[in-house]
């Protein structure tokens, strides 16, 4: 049986909402990231496809959603928190606007005189 990918105490989460497309390939996971002024604009660009509903509630239970309620659809408005790990889990990325710069990525840019 395989751990359950849950978030650390210092881990970073990102609010997002979920639907599900159904292609006849399979079910595809879709998000969108939730915050003030952006809208709850869903693509299937990019976003993971499962073999079945089953399994795609499985990946989301792994990480600690309620996965039935995601796959079936059952509140596609509502915010869930996640990290980046359950993310890359589900095989979603966090946009780079969205991620906060490393320490090191701080220090270069103020090196370079771009952070004063």
């Amino acid at each position: 049986m395989t751990d359950m990918i849950l978030p650390g105490p210092n881990e970073e989460q990102f609010g997002v909402r979920f639907t599900t497309f159904y292609d006849p390939a399979g079910p595809i996971l879709a998000c969108c990231f939730a915050g003030p002024f952006l809208s709850a604009t869903f693509s299937s660009k990019g976003s993971p496809q499962f073999e079945s509903t089953e399994q795609m509630i499985a990946a989301l239970n792994l990480v600690g959603m309620p996965g039935r309620e995601i796959a079936l659809g059952w509140n596609g408005t509502k915010v869930y928190y996640l990290t980046v790990r359950q993310l890359h889990s589900l095989g979603l990325r966090v946009p780079h606007s969205f991620q906060r710069p490393s320490e090191e990525d701080l220090a270069k840019r103020f090196a370079l005189g771009s952070i004063e």
